[in-house]
């Protein structure tokens, strides 16, 4: 089975389609977050568009710590 003219089937396209899927959560994670500026955000949005899972683990285990959180009554 070809995904996209590529050869990958059974385990190997499992794992593309859901580090497909977690990058894309990721930059939704960091378009969604209050940072102190825009600045951050959109650096953040940078690195995990072009380090993928990397940027993500550097995001969560890193810049989480920057992302506002909002306060519910």
């Amino acid at each position: 089975m070809y995904f996209l003219f590529l050869p990958f089937e059974g385990l190997p396209l499992i794992f593309l389609i859901l580090a497909f899927i977690i990058w894309i959560i990721g930059l939704v994670a960091v378009a969604n977050g209050q940072f102190n500026d825009n600045t951050t955000k959109l650096c953040w949005f940078f690195i995990i568009l072009f380090l993928n899972i990397i940027g993500i683990l550097l995001f969560v285990f890193w810049g989480r710590k920057e992302v506002f959180r909002s306060e519910k009554n």
